[in-house]
């Protein structure tokens, strides 16, 4: 893989992770590069989520390296990772429902600023705090839901606010793991106009089982099955590799 590192590019180098004698990863070379959408689709158990993970920092790799922005960051933990620039969203949306959105934006960018450990009462009556949560509220289309409880929600709305929450760090890279599970039509276009807005300005890795949402939104797409990468290419060579039809997209998505 030499050379593949770049100073705009999450860089995944032989990326291997063993859970015993389960390897959930097998040497993925994964390049995601500093604007648009990179889409990673695969089946069921191929081993998705565990190189989000691995991306994230949330697990440590067996074998292999990570790179951020041409810095080796394997073993720098997701906080030391969301520092670099990179973020992610999660399938199971992970906010305090009993708080309002506001409350949860403000936690979130008090982060970013370092100030975690203060108690609640005089951070919230920072100007700033509040008008940074609400420039991201206005972001992801939650201006009109600030005050609400966050149980008060939809899914879909619930959703806006995980991206939220991810982007409050302002990421150079944010990794999405199946942002548009269980939503409604509605919810899925607007999930996909905000993730298409999102991928103007930043890199996207987009980890989603929607194949119309995929293959509208997408620069590039690799396909992961049972632990390694067997084809990346753009959605119209994806849609067209018979490898990729017969291990995953099936003859639907044949020309």
């Amino acid at each position: 893989m030499a050379g593949i590192q770049s100073q705009s590019a999450l860089v995944a180098e032989n990326l291997c992770k063993n859970f015993g004698a389960l390897a959930a990863t097998q040497n993925v070379n994964l390049r995601v590069e500093g604007k648009g959408v990179h889409a990673l689709i695969g089946p069921n158990g191929a081993g998705k989520t565990t190189l989000v993970n691995l991306l994230s920092g949330a697990l440590p790799p067996s074998s292999g390296r990570v790179l951020l922005s041409g810095q080796d960051v394997s073993r720098v933990d997701m906080p030391g990772r969301v520092a670099r620039g990179l973020s992610r969203t999660y399938q199971i949306t992970s906010i305090y429902p009993e708080w309002t959105v506001w409350r949860n934006l403000a936690l979130s960018v008090q982060g970013r600023s370092g100030t975690s450990m203060r108690f609640w009462q005089p951070v919230t009556g920072e100007r700033a705090l509040y008008r940074q949560a609400a420039e991201i509220a206005e972001e992801v289309g939650l201006t009109s839901r600030l005050n609400a409880p966050a149980s008060d929600l939809s899914h879909g709305e619930r959703k806006q606010l995980d991206v939220a929450l991810a982007l409050a760090s302002n990421p150079k890279f944010l990794l999405m793991d199946e942002p548009m599970a269980g939503l409604g039509h509605e919810e899925s276009v607007r999930m996909v106009d905000l993730i298409r807005r999102i991928a103007g300005i930043r890199a996207v890795l987009l980890i989603e089982h929607d194949m119309d949402a995929v293959f509208s939104l997408a620069n590039e797409v690799s396909v992961l099955v049972y632990g390694q990468i067997i084809a990346s290419g753009t959605p119209e060579a994806i849609k067209n590799d018979p490898e990729v039809q017969r291990a995953y997209l099936g003859d639907d998505h044949a020309a």
